[in-house]
């Protein structure tokens, strides 16, 4: 059922936080960047690259394409270009190799530039590679990222682009009920469909309201982002704490409309 923001008002002040990418050799934030260019325009992000080993680090930049694998918010890395909505011609960093010494920090500017052609419009997703290189000794078998160069990790930081025109925000909570994780926890399992034109930022909970005392216990936030026409799986496990009773459980998504948040009900019996 779809809610409006204005009954709702509590819902919205929730904080997302972003953790830093952590790796072997380097701490990257933020982990996602998200674009806004018009056709025919450049907008630019920093991206922070910290050395955060105790020598002196060598990294590369480069870039990929993915798309959604399943519902579960796993995805599949594609060479650059092949997917249709790649960012491949559309995407740099400057600069895109350089040297840290311990503790050091460097700025990468990531820029999106669209032409000013009806392609422009259309949403696209891609990923930066943040890569670990060192010198190749001799003998030593490697990915090659150059002569005497070679690959020992990578981070991958997701990028989305969403042009102004397209504006269509839209999801539906297809599924919603009690269920069980891979680990055997009990829980609310949600299933969301994006079904709109724009990529979606979403954030999404669940909250527990007790018939026999009218205490609400909220699970959540949990936040991610959906491509269009895909579908995302989202496990609410029940806290251990809670007691014995019947519950109405609300599962709630807020997925970046003005106007509307989507959500679903249920009753739940707890022993």
């Amino acid at each position: 059922m779809k809610l409006s923001k204005k009954l709702l008002p509590a819902i919205l002040f929730f904080t997302i936080i972003v953790l830093n990418t952590y790796g072997q050799g380097a701490t990257v934030a933020p982990s996602r960047l998200f674009f806004s260019a018009s056709p025919g325009s450049s907008e630019t992000q920093t991206l922070r690259v910290t050395n955060s080993t105790s020598t002196n680090q060598a990294y590369a930049i480069s870039f990929s394409d993915f798309e959604p694998e399943g519902n579960k918010g796993k995805t599949r890395m594609m060479q650059h270009g092949e997917s249709v909505h790649s960012l491949k011609s559309n995407i740099t960093a400057t600069p895109n190799f350089f040297e840290l010494g311990p503790g050091e920090t460097q700025e990468i500017n990531v820029a999106i530039n669209l032409a000013n052609v009806p392609e422009a419009n259309q949403v696209k997703w891609g990923s930066v590679v943040v890569r670990l290189a060192r010198e190749r000794q001799p003998g030593e078998n490697g990915n090659q990222m150059g002569f005497g160069i070679m690959e020992t990790f990578q981070l991958v930081v997701y990028v989305f682009q969403t042009p102004p025109a397209v504006n269509l925000k839209r999801a539906e909570i297809t599924g919603f009920e009690k269920n069980k994780n891979d680990k055997g926890e009990n829980g609310l399992l949600m299933t969301v469909d994006n079904t709109g034109e724009a990529i979606l930022n979403c954030a999404s909970y669940v909250e527990l309201t007790s018939y026999s005392t009218g205490k609400v216990d909220r699970i959540g936030v949990k936040a991610f982002t959906m491509l269009p026409d895909s579908e995302r799986e989202v496990f609410f496990a029940l806290p251990d704490t809670l007691n014995a009773g019947k519950y109405s459980a609300l599962g709630v998504i807020d997925f970046g409309s003005r106007e509307e948040i989507e959500a679903a009900e249920l009753e739940l019996n707890v022993e």
